[in-house]
């Protein structure tokens, strides 16, 4: 085995209230496995650690003065193929920005040879970046969903990947059958699976309520459930959004409901957004133990609204941040 070991600051977050900083630490990583095997605090003295201890044959990296190592960002919502255009189209808010920006890039993605090269660069920026794990949204496109997972797995990023499904409300060019949606998800879920890599995960992805049909929901949810799998979606990012959900899902009581309804709202599942939330949609959330991906830079970008995180954070619902690209213009 040969380790690599780092010496000096750490900082990492104890709770959502604690940060410890840790001076003159010693990190060990195992190279092979990739794994942190060791950490030791408050080391004086390295050259005397390194005598008493199993790693003599160590690389060691010392950092410098104004050096510290945290532990890799986990951005929890991101659009691979919008990288593409990223930090364009801010004038538009949500739904226009689909139509005009969003469909036609990511539409591009029926070209794996396209796709291939664009999910090489936003991946490789995303780790340049420090961002060590994500939770993508890619696109319709079975073939490109899972070039993108291969190029993840080839540049060991850790990943919770979905393929998008869309059967109503979208355009010609970019839509897909209720069948096919349902049958490229399974088949992308066992393509993931197969690969017996616990850095990537397959996530059951509805785009939204408004471009899914109860029929594809229903599926979705059976298949997150038989395949023991995460949810990921968009919810309550734009008023508009909002009303027009709720007039095509009349039966459910508001749009958190409809997910609800479809049985998309279980303890692996993650909102994205939840900027316009009922005190009595977050209870829900709670209820499911459902997560909220937070992106900030987003729902400002798109005039969104902003989101009072707090209001979730007080009724212990799980949230974490995320960048929304291309909704945020930062990948980072």
């Amino acid at each position: 085995m040969t380790y690599t070991i780092y010496y000096g600051t750490l900082v990492h977050s104890l709770s959502l209230t604690e940060l410890e900083i840790v001076k003159n630490g010693v990190l060990v990583v195992d190279n092979e496995k990739g794994v942190i095997v060791q950490v030791e605090k408050d080391v004086n003295d390295l050259d005397d650690y390194l005598e008493t201890s199993l790693y003599q044959n160590a690389q060691v990296h010392k950092l410098g003065d104004e050096q510290f190592l945290v532990p890799g960002f986990v951005d929890t919502h991101a659009h691979a193929p919008q990288y593409m255009f990223a930090g364009s189209g801010m004038d538009l808010q949500l739904l226009e920005w689909l139509e005009s920006h969003v469909f036609p890039c990511e539409s591009a993605f029926k070209d794996v040879e396209h796709a291939t090269t664009a999910y090489t660069k936003v991946i490789k920026r995303f780790l340049l970046n420090g961002t060590t794990t994500c939770s993508w949204f890619a696109t319709i496109h079975l073939g490109a969903c899972k070039k993108l997972v291969d190029i993840i797995e080839d540049l060991g990023q850790r990943a919770y990947i979905g393929k998008v499904n869309m059967d109503q409300n979208s355009p010609d060019y970019y839509i897909e059958s209720t069948e096919s949606s349902l049958d490229d998800t399974r088949a992308f879920i066992e393509y993931v699976q197969e690969k017996k890599n616990h850095l990537v995960t397959p996530v059951v992805t509805p785009r939204f309520a408004i471009t899914c049909s109860t029929e594809l929901m229903q599926g979705l949810g059976q298949l997150a459930n038989d395949y023991n799998v995460p949810i990921q979606t968009h919810l309550c990012e734009n008023h508009d959004e909002i009303d027009f959900s709720c007039s095509l899902f009349k039966d459910s009581k508001d749009y958190t409901s409809i997910y609800d309804d479809h049985q998309l709202l279980t303890e692996r599942s993650y909102m994205a957004h939840c900027v316009h939330m009922t005190d009595e949609e977050i209870t829900v959330l709670a209820d499911r133990k459902t997560g909220v991906a937070h992106c900030a830079n987003s729902n400002f970008s798109l005039h969104s609204g902003v989101c009072d995180v707090r209001r979730f954070l007080d009724k212990g619902v799980k949230v974490g941040l995320g960048t929304d690209v291309a909704g945020g213009f930062s990948p980072s």
